[in-house]
C-alpha cells in the first residue's frame, strides 16, 4: 500500500515537472515572438504582468496563459493610449507617454492600492487628460493614493483631498471642500498674500 502510493505520488511529480517544462517551452517560444527587442512597451507591459503572475493560474494552459496574456497588454495599452507605440521604442516615447507606460506596468499586476507621486508631471494636455480617465477607471478597482500639484487632475480624480504645506496638514475634505477652504486656497490655488505660498 504504501509503495503503491509513493508511486501515484511520483507519477504526479513526474506529471507536474513536464507540465512545468512545457509551460516554460511556451513562455520562452512566446518572449521570442512576442518580444524580440526588449526595449519595447510591449515588452514591459507584458513582461511586469508576466512577472507578476498576475496569470498564473494551474487551471489555464500555456497557450490559453499566452492568450490572456497578450489580451491583458493590449487592454493596458489601449487604457493607457499606448495602442498605437507598443512596436515602438521605448526611448523613442516622450515623456509623457513614458509616464502613462509606467502607470500601465503598474496596472499589470491587478493592484489593489496604487500609489502614484506626481504621474501628471510632464504630460501635455491630451496625455493629462488620458490620465485623468485611467485613474477614474481604476478608482471602482483599486485605492489610489495620488500626490499632485496639478489641482485639476487632483479635483478631476479625488474622492478626498488631504493638502500639506511643509508637511503639515492644512486642510482635508471633499474637492468642494478644499476649493473653498481659504487656507488651500492660499497654499495651492494661487490667491496671493499667502503666509503659505
Amino acid at each position: 500500500k504504501a509503495e503503491l502510493a509513493l508511486f501515484e505520488a511520483n507519477k504526479k511529480l513526474e506529471k507536474r515537472q513536464r507540465q512545468l517544462e512545457e509551460a516554460e517551452l511556451e513562455r520562452e517560444e512566446f518572449y521570442r515572438f512576442l518580444v524580440h527587442d526588449l526595449n519595447k512597451p510591449i515588452a514591459a507591459i507584458s513582461g511586469t504582468a508576466d512577472y507578476l503572475g498576475t496569470l498564473e493560474d494551474d487551471e489555464i494552459s500555456p497557450a490559453n496563459r499566452k492568450s490572456a496574456l497578450i489580451k491583458r497588454v493590449h487592454e493596458l495599452a489601449r487604457d493607457a493610449g499606448l495602442d498605437h507605440e507598443l512596436d515602438a521604442q521605448a526611448e523613442a516615447l516622450s515623456h509623457g507617454k513614458h509616464r502613462l507606460l509606467e502607470i500601465a506596468m503598474a496596472l499589470a499586476g491587478f493592484p489593489s492600492i496604487l500609489l502614484l507621486d506626481e504621474p501628471a508631471a510632464g504630460l501635455g494636455a491630451e496625455e493629462t487628460q488620458n490620465l485623468i480617465a485611467i485613474l477614474n477607471r481604476l478608482k471602482s478597482d483599486a485605492a489610489v493614493l495620488l500626490v499632485e500639484h496639478d489641482m485639476d487632475v487632483v479635483f478631476s480624480v479625488a474622492d478626498e483631498v488631504t493638502v500639506m504645506v511643509d508637511g503639515a496638514v492644512i486642510a482635508t475634505g471633499s474637492p468642494d471642500d478644499i476649493r473653498n477652504n481659504q487656507r488651500a486656497q492660499q497654499a495651492y490655488l494661487g490667491e496671493s498674500g499667502s503666509e503659505y505660498a
